[in-house]
């Protein structure tokens, strides 16, 4: 996403407009580099500040924020201590920058909240009113940034100008145009040299000189006049690609976009544009700790499974074991103490090479060979026992993080944690609350009940408590996901039902965050049946039927009963 100084522009002023001046009320620590201010003008509001170098962000959000760090940070202590109270009353920009100052007043002194939304460079400081560092989210000694240090006690120094750019006010046309290569579009010889131009608006640029069928230094400066001259209106909007996905927002039409659509604001562009794929997580941090959790566990597990594969031994290789000591005791007048090897016939008359111990005689050494035999023999036996209790615990695992990642509220993301924390998975004498398993949801669909079950209990209570033998199961196809069960009994099922539940598997699962369609696999209830293990909702199925759910993204239209 490009958040770049136009944008921040436009924020600024719609905000300072519409929230300002504002008390602080709250102040929270949403993720490592987020924070929530709640403000009150008249109204609550709930502003939220990024340095996320993936996304960062000054955005006014329409929900409570929570909070989702439990240590507190230097950096909220500070914020807290000093602003909470404080009223809001100014917000600037440095010019150019993709920067934020906000002002705060408290009755003996002033404060500066700067914000830094410069991708992998972003990050929020905390200034006393002389302008010295207070706190930062991201601390930056020398040793880290050679040109200048963010710690507490330091002056606050802006970042330094990118060399070879320029102002676009500025800027030499003609001297501009001549730099460009032939493999290089305007697009990007803008944004490496203009400073305030983003590879959007690059773009926007790009397209706008090319429909007009001119690429001239005269040109170019009237098209960077409309986007930076004092006279210049800001008119937020929302560019779409051919498949109509959201792709950009910017305090411009985007017409370079295949459509563009005004919004009423820049906050409400951004807050659509992070809806689309990029959604603010009121519960990032929690969520996040659990992936963390989640993806250890799967990698350690893979390792363990990959490596009791690979210790499967070919049977080949255990029978020459017995071989080899029954050669040796056939032919032990052929070895001798002190020998580290020797060569005798094989069973088809070929020389054959046993490694023996040299301190010990040839019986022993075929002892030794016959107890590797039996020792491998057992192991090989147990091996695709173990292997598939692995497989089983991975299986499990994965559809846990399937499980996390449609969870929509808290105590569905501390279901899982708990349910790694009972597995062993996690090591902690901190305990989350234990939450109590939410029922399976329930659809009433042109007079058939639809079961969807939404995480691992729910899938076994879905397919082994509520469905009969003859009901009709659903899963996504080769992906962990949601059983779905039409309470149908044998009967035949009308189109729209049957279509609503293969909706309902495909969206109840995680192939809906990965846009496209999805396959579903549908079966009667009888074919399916648990997985050996203990895991709940872990099964296996055949005389299955394939069917097709073109958007996987798309929510089921009925809603549930009571």
């Amino acid at each position: 996403m490009h958040l770049d100084s136009l944008s921040l522009a436009c924020w600024k002023e719609e905000t300072s407009r519409s929230l300002l001046p504002a008390r602080v009320q709250n102040i929270l620590h949403v993720d490592p580099l987020s924070f929530g201010f709640e403000l009150y003008a008249g109204q609550r509001y709930n502003l939220l500040l990024s340095a996320d170098a993936a996304r960062p962000r000054a955005v006014v959000v329409p929900y409570k924020l929570r909070r989702g760090v439990d240590a507190p940070h230097p950096l909220l202590l500070q914020l807290r201590k000093h602003l909470e109270g404080a009223r809001l009353v100014g917000i600037s920009q440095p010019p150019w920058e993709r920067i934020l100052n906000f002002h705060f007043e408290t009755p003996g002194a002033r404060f500066t909240l700067v914000a830094e939304m410069m991708g992998r460079y972003s990050n929020l400081v905390l200034l006393d009113e002389t302008g010295t560092v207070l706190e930062a989210a991201k601390r930056i000694s020398l040793r880290l940034n050679r040109q200048r240090s963010i710690l507490p006690g330091h002056p606050y120094q802006l970042p330094p100008l990118p060399a070879g750019r320029e102002a676009p006010t500025a800027v030499d046309c003609a001297a501009l145009l001549s730099r460009q290569n032939p493999r290089q579009d305007l697009a990007a010889l803008l944004s490496q040299h203009v400073l305030a131009v983003s590879p959007t608006l690059g773009r926007e640029i790009q397209h706008r000189l090319e429909q007009r069928g001119e690429i001239t230094p005269h040109a170019l400066r009237a098209c960077l006049d409309e986007f930076f001259s004092t006279s210049a209106v800001f008119a937020p909007a929302l560019g779409y690609d051919a498949q109509n996905h959201l792709t950009a927002f910017a305090a411009y039409p985007l017409t370079h976009c295949t459509r563009t659509e005004p919004a009423a604001s820049l906050n409400d562009a951004l807050l659509e544009y992070l809806s689309h794929g990029q959604a603010v997580d009121a519960y990032a941090r929690a969520r996040g700790s659990v992936e963390a959790h989640l993806a250890a566990a799967i990698g350690k597990t893979e390792h363990r499974a990959a490596q009791m594969r690979a210790q499967q031994a070919d049977p080949a290789v255990i029978d020459r074991l017995r071989e080899d000591g029954e050669l040796l005791l056939a032919y032990q007048h052929l070895v001798q103490r002190g020998m580290d090897s020797v060569t005798v016939p094989d069973y088809e008359g070929n020389p054959r090479e046993i490694r023996v111990e040299p301190r010990v005689k040839a019986s022993e050494n075929a002892a030794h060979y016959f107890q590797r035999y039996e020792k491998a023999k057992r192991a090989a036996a147990e091996m695709p026992r173990r292997v598939a209790k692995v497989e089983a615990e991975l299986a499990c695992l994965r559809q846990l993080a399937a499980d996390l990642a449609i969870a929509t509220t808290r105590p569905q993301i501390d279901a899982v944690y708990n349910a790694l924390a009972e597995g062993g998975y996690i090591r902690t004498r901190a305990k989350r609350p234990r939450v109590q398993e939410s029922a399976p949801l329930r659809f009433a669909v042109a007079g058939f009940t639809v079961w969807v079950g939404r995480s691992a209990r729910q899938n076994e209570q879905v397919s082994f408590k509520l469905a009969s033998p003859e009901d009709t199961w659903l899963h996504v196809h080769d992906s962990p996901g949601a059983h779905v069960i039409i309470q149908s009994g044998g009967q035949a099922l009308p189109a729209e039902v049957l279509q609503f539940a293969m909706q309902a598997a495909a969206y109840y699962s995680p192939l809906r965050l990965q846009g496209g369609g999805a396959q579903v696999d549908c079966t009667l209830r009888k074919y399916v049946r648990r997985v050996p293990g203990g895991h709940p909702g872990l099964v296996t199925y055949s005389e299955s039927t394939s069917l097709w759910v073109a958007d996987a993204a798309k929510e089921p239209v009925i809603a549930p009963q009571p």
